[in-house]
């Protein structure tokens, strides 16, 4: 463990851009799979948009994954008042306004009554919800629960090896890591992630005496296997579902794949470092939580249209349009204002991007540099 703990660990731009890549297919598999339920049920390319949302979908298992890689060496490093603080302020306060937001909206619509309560309120501002089995209040924010449960053991585990004492808080973070990843498996990710790091850690020189065509070549393979598996099943992570040979060959291609990253040469890994994509990866978790809304009144307006007798192809770009651009104002409201100021005035850091934005963000009268960080992910 020694020599894990001593490795120094760089920022990884081809990471941040696939933290990016995967918030906008995540965004794009509900907008597409909302369209196909609700304005397109019966269209000829209908079964196109329901493989493209189970693709989508996979973009949740790359966060999970990401969060394992990251957190890993943030637990190695940080000492529990700093690693806290900058977790707390980067993920609570968008949280907390989603949260709050759909209690507010559902308690006078209705839409779902059996959420409609002060006790499901407060096991999600908890993030209690897990062992108490009351259902996520808000769209996607249910990964968050299991975010900052992950977060919570890796560092109760990570620690006291560190510190080599507190093995009483060892034993017992890692009988709830056990515990955690029996009842919940789809936490497996967050595992690969960590055995990820620690594997390139020792490793990594072994990684690039490999050639870029190999590499390429084994990448392309992975990827492949990866976008066939999670585009032609919803997969169900519990474990009466995971006799299915399917889904381990899914995580294995997916482990390859993501190892194959690290090698910078690689097309991929070049690829992911594009600027759009730099950007959405520090948006990231902002449009995650924050597009059901987005989408939600798009979907709703363009609903609308139809009954009145508009045509389809109208609607439907009326849909698109208002979808991308509600997104927009959104994601840059919620990150420029909430996360960002948030972060800023709890941890005294800035939240920033590798490279030059295309968007300008501002915060009052002072720019918001946008360079590289280590402070990129929650």
């Amino acid at each position: 463990m020694s020599n894990i703990i001593s490795t120094k660990t760089e920022f990884n731009y081809s990471l941040h851009g696939l933290r990016g890549l995967a918030s906008l297919i995540v965004y794009l598999a509900h907008s597409c799979n909302g369209f196909r339920e609700h304005m397109c049920s019966e269209c000829a390319i209908e079964p196109v948009l329901f493989h493209f949302s189970l693709f989508g979908f996979f973009g949740v298992e790359i966060f999970f994954f990401l969060s394992g890689y990251v957190i890993f060496s943030s637990a190695l490093r940080a000492n529990m008042k700093s690693f806290a603080s900058h977790r707390i302020w980067r993920l609570y306060p968008v949280f907390i306004l989603v949260t709050l937001l759909y209690f507010i909206l559902n308690h006078f619509i209705q839409k779902e009554p059996y959420k409609d309560s002060i006790y499901n309120l407060i096991s999600n501002a908890l993030f209690l919800n897990l062992f108490l089995e009351t259902p996520a209040l808000s769209p996607n924010a249910w990964t968050i629960t299991y975010e900052v449960w992950f977060y919570i053991m890796t560092f109760a585990v990570l620690r006291p090896i560190v510190l080599k004492k507190h093995y009483v808080v060892l034993l017992f973070a890692s009988i709830m890591w056990c515990f955690f990843i029996w009842k919940h498996p789809i936490a497996l990710y967050y595992v690969m992630g960590m055995f990820t790091n620690i594997f390139l850690r020792k490793n990594i020189v072994l990684l690039f005496k490999i050639n870029t065509k190999t590499i390429n070549l084994i990448q392309y393979i992975s990827l492949f296997v990866v976008i066939c598996l999670a585009s032609a099943s919803e997969y169900r992570y519990h474990w009466e579902y995971m006799a299915d040979a399917s889904l381990w060959l899914l995580m294995a291609a997916f482990i390859i794949f993501m190892v194959t990253l690290f090698h910078q040469a690689s097309s991929v890994a070049r690829l992911l470092k594009c600027k759009y994509l730099m950007f959405l990866g520090t948006v990231s978790y902002t449009l995650y939580l924050v597009h059901p809304y987005s989408y939600l009144i798009a979907r709703m307006i363009a609903q609308k249209v139809l009954v009145f007798g508009v045509p389809f192809e109208i609607a439907t770009s009326i849909y698109i349009t208002l979808n991308l651009m509600l997104t927009g104002l959104l994601v840059y409201v919620v990150f420029t204002f909430i996360e960002h100021k948030m972060y800023h005035f709890g941890t005294g850091k800035t939240i920033y991007t590798p490279g030059t934005s295309p968007v300008p963000f501002t915060m009052g009268n002072a720019p918001l540099t946008l360079s590289n960080s280590r402070e990129t992910a929650p």
